[in-house]
This record gives structure tokens, sequence and C-alpha cells, in this order.
């Protein structure tokens, strides 16, 4: 997180809180300098403790769980819609 600067809340819900944020352009953690430029992103944050069983995919051939809204998002990446935001990257 320390590579954004949270700009304005956009929502919660039962396991996720979601930012609108940009990239710092200096990461030196006192200096907060936001070109006017640079892009606007959307940061969703999911709590994985919350999530509940029914919001899970398992992957048994590789042993890992997604939440379903992170399956779908990168299935989005490889076929994308017009109308549906596009994921740039996931992490954990």
């Amino acid at each position: 997180l320390s590579d954004f600067i949270i700009e304005r809340d956009l929502g919660e819900g039962a396991y996720s809180f979601v930012k609108q944020v940009r990239f710092r352009v200096n990461h030196t953690p006192n200096v907060v300098p936001v070109e006017e430029t640079s892009p606007s992103y959307v940061l969703k944050m999911i709590i994985k403790d919350k999530l509940l069983p029914e919001a899970v995919l398992h992957d048994f051939d590789s042993g890992t769980s997604l939440p379903v809204e992170l399956f779908a998002l990168r299935h989005l990446q490889e076929h994308p819609h017009p109308n549906i935001v596009q994921m740039l990257e996931s992490f954990e």
C-alpha cells in the first residue's frame, strides 16, 4: 500500500473495501506529491478471513483457493468486455 496515495473511499462490503488511488511520484514515505496527470486507479482489498466458503473456488490440482470475484476478473483479462472494468494486477 505504500506505493499508493489514497484519494478517497469508494465503498466497502462484507469482505472487502474499495479505494480510489494514485501511484506515488516519490516513494519517500514522508513525501506525498501527486502529479495531476497521473491516472487514478481503483484498489480493492479482500479480507480473506471474512470470505464465506461459497465465495471461494478451490483448485485441487494446484492446491490454491481464489475468491470467485478474482477468478472472474482473471478470466476477463483474457476475454475483455467493454462494459466491465479491467483488472491490471492481483497480489496477495
